[in-house]
């Protein structure tokens, strides 16, 4: 049974990630902020800002439930503002937490399964707008767009440890957030084919599927779970 950890799983798309792989038979840490504890799975506080932690949050995991070998870069936020009006405050926060976090969650976690040789899975939370851009999204946009290409740069270099990395790039989700923006004016199904949102469930199925041994052929790829909006 494997160990998987998911950031920023204590609700929402998070959350969901957590359920189905547990549902897959994996053992599930969640990370999150200190304030958003979860009783559901084994949690473990991470401010993914915080560098200094992120040794120890492995520790605890690997403590209560082994060494983690699927792990799950979840925990972003977005600040959306006109990029003439971006502070150097909020692009640095989007940016330390969407990018620079991912990338030493990542480091960390990959080098105790390199020490141990033991293969692993990684999986970035990305976005369609890391794909293609968008108004209001300029420090959200760029962090995910330089997501998608780590995530192409990690592949390349650990898949001689046995290491297989991946992103999703969902579309508009059914969260909270989603409900303040509709309740704004704006239409966030516009260019869904199917004309909805996604759901959490929708994002974590893909998440279960390029953990499993079904994908162990893929990896350096981006999975849009978009609903066609790339498609045109």
């Amino acid at each position: 049974m494997s160990v998987a950890a998911v950031t920023g799983g204590s609700g929402g798309i998070g959350a969901a990630i957590a359920r189905e792989l547990a549902l897959s038979g994996h053992q599930v840490a969640v990370l999150d902020l200190p304030e958003h504890p979860t009783g559901e799975f084994t949690f473990v506080p991470l401010d993914v800002r915080e560098h200094g932690r992120i040794e120890a949050a492995l520790d605890e995991i690997h403590d209560h439930l082994g060494l983690c070998t699927i792990w799950i870069n979840n925990a972003g936020l977005a600040v959306r503002r006109p990029a003439l009006e971006v502070t150097p405050e909020e692009w640095s926060h989007v940016l330390d937490v969407n990018l620079t976090g991912a990338f030493f969650c990542a480091q960390a976690w990959a080098r105790r399964l390199v020490a141990a040789k033991k293969p692993g899975v990684l999986i970035n939370i990305a976005s369609i707008f890391g794909l293609v851009g968008g108004p209001r999204r300029a420090a959200y946009s760029s962090s995910k767009a330089a997501l998608v290409n780590l995530t192409r740069v990690l592949a390349y270099e650990w898949q001689p440890y046995g290491i297989r990395v991946n992103a999703v790039a969902p579309t508009f989700v059914r969260t909270p957030m989603t409900s303040k923006l509709i309740e704004e004016g704006l239409d966030v199904t516009n260019r869904s084919l199917d004309g909805r949102l996604a759901s959490p469930a929708d994002v974590a199925r893909a998440v279960r599927f390029l953990v499993s041994d079904d994908a162990e052929m893929i990896t350096g790829h981006t999975l849009p779970v978009d609903g066609g909006w790339l498609a045109w």
